[in-house]
């Protein structure tokens, strides 16, 4: 190929010019669970980019249904990343009542993330949660969600004590 088709064919195109061609978007495979960066924290997702309103809640939709218990622990995984790529993609701030409206809606789905007891599965909600708060806390739109949240996560630390007071040797 000449240097020029290869420079358009590796030339990054737009969303829009890609819906106006009638081009789809490739079906996202579940990608495996995110390595850990130094210090145990999460990488940040890479920003997907919604262009209206109407858009991030469909995608926010997808994604809450895939964060179904009942759905694989790596589809549920792939779904929290995929509502962090949402918020790092610049979601929250253009319509923060919108992605706080979804995650009211849905905040006993994300709640069961966190009493999973993969640490993985824990580890990415606690990592969204966070990403959460810190995108929504200029909006105010975390405010009545952060209660929730902290109940779940006692409910953790307790079990998580139990456990360390049964295998304790005698």
């Amino acid at each position: 190929r000449s240097p020029a088709v290869r420079a358009r064919a590796s030339a990054p195109s737009s969303h829009a010019a890609d819906r106006a061609r009638g081009h789809r978007a490739p079906a996202a495979a579940a990608p495996a669970p995110a390595a850990t960066a130094p210090g145990g924290l999460l990488p940040p997702a890479a920003p997907r980019v919604v262009y209206s309103e109407k858009e991030l809640v469909s995608e926010l939709e997808k994604c809450f249904r895939d964060m179904l218990p009942s759905k694989d622990w790596n589809v549920r995984i792939a779904a929290m990343t995929g509502v962090e790529a949402l918020i790092v993609g610049g979601a929250a701030d253009a319509w923060p009542e919108a992605l706080a409206e979804r995650l009211r809606e849905h905040k006993d789905v994300l709640s069961a993330q966190i009493l999973d007891r993969r640490s993985a599965v824990m580890k990415q909600a606690c990592h969204l949660i966070a990403t959460t708060a810190h995108a929504l806390a200029a909006s105010g739109g975390f405010d009545g969600l952060a209660d929730h949240f902290l109940a779940a996560l006692g409910k953790c630390v307790v079990v998580t004590l139990s456990l360390i007071h049964i295998s304790e040797p005698t």
